[in-house]
C-alpha cells in the first residue's frame, strides 16, 4: 500500500473501505508481479525465440475468472456484508 496509508489512518477507516483499500492493494501487486514476470520475457520476444504476446494478452492468459462459490447474487452478498461492517462500526464506536 501508498506510504501515506500509515497505521493511524488505517484503523481510523470503515471496515467497507478498508476492504476496498486492500483489493485494490492486492490487484496492484498482482498485476506488478505479472509485468515484472512479462519484462523477463521480452529480450526473448525481441530475438524471435518466442512468439510476442502483447502485456494485455499475457494478463489475459494467466487470470482466470473468478469461480462462483454461491448461489447468492453479488447484490445480496454486499447486502450481507454491509449489516456485518454496520455491527462492527456500532460496537466500535459504542
Amino acid at each position: 500500500m501508498h506510504s501515506h496509508y500509515g497505521i493511524n489512518r488505517l484503523s481510523r477507516m470503515r471496515v467497507k473501505d478498508l476492504g476496498k483499500l486492500l483489493i485494490e492493494a492486492a490487484k496492484k501487486e498482482s498485476e506488478d508481479s505479472l509485468w515484472e514476470r512479462w519484462v523477463r520475457l521480452c529480450p526473448y520476444m525481441e530475438i524471435g525465440q518466442m512468439k510476442f504476446i502483447s502485456f494485455d494478452d499475457y494478463k489475459k492468459a494467466l487470470i482466470k475468472p473468478i469461480v462462483k462459490l454461491s448461489e447468492k447474487t453479488s447484490e445480496e452478498i454486499v447486502e450481507e456484508m454491509m449489516a456485518v461492517a454496520t455491527a462492527y462500526e456500532s460496537q466500535r464506536s459504542g
